[in-house]
Protein backbone atom coordinates (compact mmCIF):
# COMPACT_ATOMS: atom_id res chain seq x y z
CA UNK A 1 0.00 0.00 0.00
CA UNK A 2 1.31 3.81 -0.95
CA UNK A 3 2.09 6.15 1.61
CA UNK A 4 -0.56 8.26 0.21
CA UNK A 5 -3.04 5.64 0.40
CA UNK A 6 -2.30 4.78 4.27
CA UNK A 7 -2.51 8.13 4.86
CA UNK A 8 -6.10 8.91 3.51
CA UNK A 9 -6.95 5.63 5.35
CA UNK A 10 -5.47 6.88 8.84
CA UNK A 11 -7.17 10.17 8.61
CA UNK A 12 -10.50 8.72 9.66
CA UNK A 13 -8.88 8.60 12.99
CA UNK A 14 -10.08 12.13 14.79
CA UNK A 15 -6.49 12.64 16.28
CA UNK A 16 -4.67 13.07 12.64
CA UNK A 17 -7.94 14.74 10.76
CA UNK A 18 -5.69 18.32 10.90
CA UNK A 19 -2.27 17.02 10.70
CA UNK A 20 -0.48 18.26 7.13
CA UNK A 21 -0.21 15.34 4.27
CA UNK A 22 3.52 15.47 4.58
CA UNK A 23 3.28 14.53 7.97
CA UNK A 24 0.22 12.18 8.15
CA UNK A 25 2.30 10.08 5.48
CA UNK A 26 5.22 9.99 7.37
CA UNK A 27 2.92 8.78 10.55
CA UNK A 28 1.53 6.01 8.22
CA UNK A 29 5.04 4.45 7.22
CA UNK A 30 6.00 4.68 11.11
CA UNK A 31 2.62 2.01 12.06
CA UNK A 32 2.49 -1.53 11.48
CA UNK A 33 -0.03 -2.47 8.90
CA UNK A 34 -2.54 -5.74 9.94
CA UNK A 35 -5.56 -7.46 8.76
CA UNK A 36 -7.83 -9.21 11.83
CA UNK A 37 -10.12 -12.34 10.82
CA UNK A 38 -14.13 -11.94 12.80
CA UNK A 39 -13.69 -13.02 16.62
CA UNK A 40 -9.73 -12.50 16.31
CA UNK A 41 -8.48 -11.37 19.57
CA UNK A 42 -6.74 -7.77 18.65
CA UNK A 43 -5.59 -7.24 22.34
CA UNK A 44 -5.12 -9.47 25.09
CA UNK A 45 -5.95 -8.21 28.56
CA UNK A 46 -2.74 -8.84 30.79
CA UNK A 47 -0.29 -8.77 28.02
CA UNK A 48 2.94 -6.52 28.31
CA UNK A 49 2.65 -4.86 24.30
CA UNK A 50 2.45 -0.91 24.97
CA UNK A 51 1.56 0.14 21.01
CA UNK A 52 -1.04 2.18 20.70
CA UNK A 53 -3.95 0.61 17.80
CA UNK A 54 -6.37 2.82 15.43
CA UNK A 55 -9.55 0.58 14.00
CA UNK A 56 -9.66 1.58 10.36
CA UNK A 57 -11.71 -0.63 8.82
CA UNK A 58 -13.95 -3.00 10.43
CA UNK A 59 -16.05 -3.15 13.52
CA UNK A 60 -14.33 -4.29 17.01
CA UNK A 61 -15.63 -5.08 20.61
CA UNK A 62 -14.21 -4.25 23.95
CA UNK A 63 -14.59 -7.10 26.85
CA UNK A 64 -12.82 -7.01 30.38
CA UNK A 65 -13.48 -9.79 32.90
CA UNK A 66 -15.04 -9.08 36.37
CA UNK A 67 -13.27 -10.39 39.66
CA UNK A 68 -15.76 -13.67 39.48
CA UNK A 69 -15.09 -14.79 35.94
CA UNK A 70 -17.81 -12.64 34.39
CA UNK A 71 -17.19 -10.86 30.81
CA UNK A 72 -18.45 -7.96 30.17
CA UNK A 73 -18.73 -6.60 26.36
CA UNK A 74 -18.56 -2.56 25.64
CA UNK A 75 -20.39 -0.65 23.13
CA UNK A 76 -18.67 -1.67 19.98
CA UNK A 77 -15.99 -0.01 18.25
CA UNK A 78 -16.40 1.99 14.50
CA UNK A 79 -13.34 2.73 12.05
CA UNK A 80 -11.35 5.93 13.85
CA UNK A 81 -11.46 4.55 17.13
CA UNK A 82 -8.20 4.81 18.89
CA UNK A 83 -7.58 2.30 21.68
CA UNK A 84 -4.37 1.03 23.46
CA UNK A 85 -3.39 4.69 24.18
CA UNK A 86 -3.45 4.26 28.15
CA UNK A 87 -0.77 1.23 27.88
CA UNK A 88 1.48 3.63 25.78
CA UNK A 89 1.24 6.76 28.43
CA UNK A 90 1.86 4.87 31.15
CA UNK A 91 3.55 1.26 29.62
CA UNK A 92 1.03 -0.94 32.25
CA UNK A 93 -0.15 -3.86 31.16
CA UNK A 94 -3.45 -4.72 28.59
CA UNK A 95 -6.56 -4.07 30.84
CA UNK A 96 -8.94 -5.26 28.53
CA UNK A 97 -9.24 -7.38 25.24
CA UNK A 98 -10.22 -6.32 22.23
CA UNK A 99 -12.16 -8.66 19.87
CA UNK A 100 -12.77 -8.19 16.17
CA UNK A 101 -16.88 -8.02 15.60
CA UNK A 102 -15.74 -8.37 11.63
CA UNK A 103 -12.82 -8.35 9.70
CA UNK A 104 -10.56 -5.20 10.62
CA UNK A 105 -8.01 -3.44 9.31
CA UNK A 106 -5.57 -1.99 12.12
CA UNK A 107 -2.82 0.26 12.28
CA UNK A 108 -0.10 0.55 15.38
CA UNK A 109 2.05 3.21 16.43
CA UNK A 110 4.93 1.47 19.09
CA UNK A 111 4.69 3.33 21.78
CA UNK A 112 8.22 5.35 21.31
CA UNK A 113 6.34 6.42 18.21
CA UNK A 114 3.28 7.72 19.72
CA UNK A 115 5.00 9.76 21.98
CA UNK A 116 7.03 10.86 19.43
CA UNK A 117 3.93 11.57 17.35
CA UNK A 118 1.99 13.57 19.92
CA UNK A 119 4.75 15.10 21.61
CA UNK A 120 5.00 13.95 24.93
CA UNK A 121 8.03 12.24 24.47
CA UNK A 122 10.11 13.53 28.13
CA UNK A 123 7.57 16.27 28.87
CA UNK A 124 5.48 17.72 31.18
CA UNK A 125 2.44 16.99 29.24
CA UNK A 126 3.93 13.29 29.40
CA UNK A 127 3.65 13.17 33.49
CA UNK A 128 0.74 15.07 33.60
CA UNK A 129 -0.72 12.39 30.96
CA UNK A 130 0.56 10.01 33.17
CA UNK A 131 -1.46 10.93 36.14
CA UNK A 132 -4.67 11.40 34.26
CA UNK A 133 -4.48 7.77 33.07
CA UNK A 134 -3.58 6.69 37.13
CA UNK A 135 -6.83 8.31 37.99
CA UNK A 136 -8.81 6.70 34.87
CA UNK A 137 -7.53 2.85 35.87
CA UNK A 138 -7.79 3.87 39.71
CA UNK A 139 -11.68 4.76 38.82
CA UNK A 140 -12.34 1.72 36.76
CA UNK A 141 -10.62 -0.69 39.58
CA UNK A 142 -12.99 1.15 42.00
CA UNK A 143 -16.16 0.96 40.09
CA UNK A 144 -15.38 -3.12 39.28
CA UNK A 145 -14.91 -3.78 42.89
CA UNK A 146 -18.08 -1.90 43.82
CA UNK A 147 -20.00 -4.20 41.43
CA UNK A 148 -17.93 -7.65 42.22
CA UNK A 149 -17.27 -7.59 45.95
CA UNK A 150 -18.26 -7.49 49.28
CA UNK A 151 -17.41 -4.58 51.75
CA UNK A 152 -15.12 -6.94 53.60
CA UNK A 153 -13.34 -7.57 50.40
CA UNK A 154 -13.42 -3.72 49.40
CA UNK A 155 -11.96 -2.66 52.58
CA UNK A 156 -9.11 -4.79 52.34
CA UNK A 157 -8.69 -3.88 48.61
CA UNK A 158 -8.04 -0.09 49.90
CA UNK A 159 -5.79 -0.87 52.48
CA UNK A 160 -3.67 -2.80 50.12
CA UNK A 161 -3.59 0.22 48.20
CA UNK A 162 -2.25 2.51 50.63
CA UNK A 163 0.95 0.24 51.23
CA UNK A 164 4.08 1.54 49.23
CA UNK A 165 5.56 -0.54 46.01
CA UNK A 166 8.13 -1.93 48.09
CA UNK A 167 6.23 -3.17 50.86
CA UNK A 168 6.92 -6.34 52.50
CA UNK A 169 4.38 -9.69 52.07
CA UNK A 170 4.62 -10.28 55.54
CA UNK A 171 3.95 -7.48 57.98
CA UNK A 172 3.73 -3.63 57.25
CA UNK A 173 3.25 -0.46 59.15
CA UNK A 174 0.46 2.44 57.62
CA UNK A 175 1.69 5.22 59.82
CA UNK A 176 -1.27 7.64 57.92
CA UNK A 177 -3.97 5.33 57.37
CA UNK A 178 -6.92 7.38 56.60
CA UNK A 179 -9.84 7.13 59.38
CA UNK A 180 -12.98 4.88 58.96
CA UNK A 181 -14.83 7.42 57.56
CA UNK A 182 -12.76 8.03 54.81
CA UNK A 183 -12.10 4.62 54.12
CA UNK A 184 -15.66 4.29 53.63
CA UNK A 185 -15.83 7.14 51.37
CA UNK A 186 -13.25 5.80 48.91
CA UNK A 187 -15.42 2.49 49.26
CA UNK A 188 -18.96 2.98 49.15
CA UNK A 189 -20.01 2.38 52.24
CA UNK A 190 -20.53 3.17 55.88
CA UNK A 191 -18.17 4.00 59.13
CA UNK A 192 -20.05 1.07 60.52
CA UNK A 193 -19.48 -1.65 57.64
CA UNK A 194 -15.54 -0.34 57.92
CA UNK A 195 -15.22 -0.89 61.61
CA UNK A 196 -16.77 -4.66 61.67
CA UNK A 197 -14.30 -5.34 58.46
CA UNK A 198 -11.27 -4.05 60.51
CA UNK A 199 -12.82 -6.28 64.29
CA UNK A 200 -13.11 -8.81 61.57
CA UNK A 201 -9.49 -8.22 60.31
CA UNK A 202 -8.43 -8.25 63.72
CA UNK A 203 -9.91 -11.35 64.92
CA UNK A 204 -7.79 -12.78 62.22
CA UNK A 205 -4.44 -11.31 63.02
CA UNK A 206 -4.20 -9.64 59.80
CA UNK A 207 -4.56 -5.98 61.43
CA UNK A 208 -3.54 -4.21 64.54
CA UNK A 209 -3.92 -0.89 65.32
CA UNK A 210 -0.81 1.11 66.48
CA UNK A 211 -0.47 3.10 69.95
CA UNK A 212 -1.17 5.91 68.06
CA UNK A 213 -4.64 6.39 66.15
CA UNK A 214 -3.36 6.84 62.24
CA UNK A 215 -1.19 4.25 62.88
CA UNK A 216 -2.00 0.32 61.52
CA UNK A 217 -0.04 -2.23 61.38
CA UNK A 218 -0.80 -5.31 58.74
CA UNK A 219 0.50 -8.13 59.87
CA UNK A 220 -0.44 -10.42 57.38
CA UNK A 221 -0.45 -9.34 54.21
CA UNK A 222 -0.94 -12.34 51.96
CA UNK A 223 -4.16 -12.82 54.29
CA UNK A 224 -5.38 -9.18 53.04
CA UNK A 225 -4.67 -9.58 49.79
CA UNK A 226 -6.74 -13.23 49.61
CA UNK A 227 -9.59 -11.09 51.85
CA UNK A 228 -9.74 -8.61 49.06
CA UNK A 229 -10.44 -11.22 46.49
CA UNK A 230 -14.21 -12.12 45.50
CA UNK A 231 -15.79 -15.10 47.49
CA UNK A 232 -16.60 -17.81 45.28
CA UNK A 233 -19.86 -19.03 47.85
Amino acid sequence: MQSSDKARLLRRVEIFKSISDSELCRIADLCDWRVFRKNETIIREGESDTSTLFLIEGEARTTVTTTKGRRVDFDPMRPGTMFGELGAIDGEPRSANIVANSKCLVASLSRSDFLEVTGLVNTVGLHLAQRMVRRQRDLTSRIMEFNELTVESRVAAELLRLLPKDASESAVTISNCPTQEEIASRTSTDRVSVGKAFVSFASAKIVARGPERATLHILNVPALRRASEPRTD
